[in-house]
């Protein structure tokens, strides 16, 4: 090879390698460039994907989060709390899984409610606060347990209680009439107890109730409590000697019990002639006092003889002459009141003597004095109806007071 040539080649040798050389680091921009392409595209496949991956989650939180929606209008309390449980803090999640957990206890508690656990459904109920209509859910099984519990006690005959219960049902169920039930049932135990005691009085005072009233056989007990009182009276009457008033009440009770029987009783036998009763008090004996009644027309009568001492009128004697009949009486010497009493009909005792028809009168000493003095070791005539020389009046008297 020459010189030139050599030169030549090795200009071509050196300008081959420039030429490698600048092919060379063309070749490294164009593969760094390729590298940052490369990374470039995988960070940026990396943000889509992280992107990507979020709208996802975001995507399925909303469909959880709907589904949970739709749980809760459908009343799927359980599933809706699950779903909204899992979704963390998640907008409101936590709030509607609250919301939810209230309605499982809501529907617990109203199928409570429907078994008839009334208090526990109504503890429950009362728990929710505002939730839905639980306030009125509460209320309603307090006045379900009040009818529940009255009508056991009707059942058991303690009206008294049931009424007290059954006033807190507030008219749930049939609780008004069975209310109204207890009323009258109560009413008329009442009534039996009073009666079966003897005290007419407040029977009759409950069948003038509103509830006594209702009773089916009202008429009949409150003929029966009248007839009761009426025959109590007679008895008493009898007891105080008042035998006309006795009489009187048992006629008038008819064929009541015993009363025929017992107005017979009443009318007395005539007492013998003589003195019937004389104050143990006044027994000293100073004079003596002939009555003759001058009757033989079946009249008999009755002599009331009092002291007169002061102001005050004290019964000596009482005397009864039969028709035709004289008595005489033995009295200390002193002031007296005569009181004379006459019949022709029944005797009814030495209180009522001959009842309404008989005539009753005070004595009287001249025209105006009803005073009688009889001195000592006197021996005194009276006779009545006599119509001439006779110097002895009289004036009405009431049998009440004679």
């Amino acid at each position: 090879m020459d010189q030139a040539t050599f030169i030549n080649a090795q200009q071509e040798m050196a300008a081959n390698r420039s030429a490698d050389q600048a092919g060379s680091k063309k070749q490294g921009k164009r593969n760094g460039m390729a590298v940052w392409l490369i990374a470039g595209a995988v960070i940026l496949g990396l943000l889509i994907g992280l992107y990507l991956i979020r709208t996802l989650s975001e995507q399925a939180k909303i469909r959880h989060y709907d589904l949970g929606t739709d749980y809760l209008q459908a009343g799927d309390y359980e599933k809706a709390r699950d779903v909204f449980s899992a979704l963390g803090d998640y907008e409101d999640a936590q709030k509607k899984a609250a919301y939810a957990e209230k309605g499982i206890t809501y529907q617990a508690a109203k199928k409570s409610m429907e078994l008839g656990a009334y208090e526990q459904a109504g503890d429950s109920f009362r728990t929710l606060g505002g939730f839905k209509d639980s306030v009125e859910l509460a209320e309603e099984c307090e006045h379900a347990l009040a009818y529940e519990t009255g009508k056991s006690l009707y059942e058991k005959g303690d009206y008294a209680a049931a009424i007290e219960a059954l006033e807190g049902a507030d008219g749930y169920s049939n609780s008004e009439t069975l209310l109204r039930e207890c009323r009258l049932s109560l009413t008329s135990s009442e009534i039996e107890k009073a009666m079966a005691s003897g005290d007419y009085e407040y029977a009759l005072s409950l069948l003038d109730t509103e509830f006594g009233e209702k009773l089916e056989n009202r008429d009949a007990l409150a003929l029966q409590c009248r007839n009761e009182i009426k025959y109590a009276e007679a008895d008493a009457a009898f007891s105080d000697g008042l035998y006309y008033t006795a009489s009187d009440l048992f006629k008038a009770l008819g064929s009541f019990r015993d009363a025929e029987e017992r107005a017979e009783k009443c009318v007395l036998d005539n007492p013998k002639t003589g003195e019937v009763y004389h104050n143990p008090d006044y027994s000293s004996v100073g004079c003596s006092l002939k009555i003759d009644p001058n009757t033989g027309n079946g009249t008999n009568t009755y002599f009331k003889i009092y002291i007169v001492n002061g102001s005050e009128e004290t019964l000596v004697s009482s005397v009864f002459i039969k028709s035709g009949s004289t008595a005489t009486v033995k009295l200390p010497a002193g002031t007296y009141i005569l009181k004379i009493a006459t019949g022709k009909g029944e005797w009814y005792g030495e209180k009522e003597m001959f009842g309404p028809n008989g005539v009753y009168q005070r004595l009287k000493n001249g025209s105006s004095s009803d005073r009688f003095t009889l001195e000592r070791r006197g021996d005194y005539v009276l006779t009545m109806n006599v119509s001439t020389n006779g110097n002895v009046g009289s004036q009405k008297e009431n049998m009440s007071t004679f």
